[in-house]
């Protein structure tokens, strides 16, 4: 449970995140916002410059995708973070479970996660969508299970039939 996180109530003058074995204290407003409920292994905060995992520490683990205004959700115990431009996967606990590789990647169904070789990112304003490329699909290893050989509304229904 978090109290106090993103901005001063009354007068409390620090935020407050509570876990059955350890209180964390941070300075009100050090983070904008904190978007993960429980410090168990590692939070999800608002920062300049985007959405990051952070541990106890305040070391920052990994940068989390962004998704809608807001952090990737978690699909299938998963969520996407990127590195250098390329996305990968990180679990709940905090920890890399696929390096990040891919230019473009949707989140898993079915176990399943389409990816993009050649995939290059269009916006028009304030939405992007990727654009071109080969899309096939990974497990929740990263193995390639669907090779890049189709457009992205035919990965997707090789997926469903998988």
């Amino acid at each position: 449970m978090i109290i106090g996180f993103g901005r001063k109530t009354n007068n409390m003058k620090e935020g407050i995140m509570l876990t059955r074995k350890i209180t964390l204290r941070y300075p009100m407003g050090k983070y904008a916002i904190c978007y993960t409920d429980t410090f168990r292994t590692f939070a999800i905060v608002l920062m300049k410059g985007g959405f990051f995992g952070i541990d106890k520490k305040e070391k920052i683990l990994f940068e989390v995708y962004p998704f809608d205004n807001g952090p990737d959700p978690v699909e299938g115990g998963l969520f996407r973070i990127r590195q250098n431009d390329l996305i990968g996967f990180a679990n709940i606990e905090g920890k890399i479970v696929i390096r990040p590789r891919f230019n473009a990647v949707l989140t898993f169904r079915n176990n399943l996660a389409p990816f993009c070789e050649g995939c290059t990112l269009k916006g028009d304003g304030e939405h992007k969508s990727w654009v071109g490329g080969k899309w096939g699909a990974i497990d929740k290893r990263g193995n390639v299970v669907i090779e890049p050989a189709y457009d992205l509304p035919t990965a997707l229904k090789q997926i469903a039939n998988h």
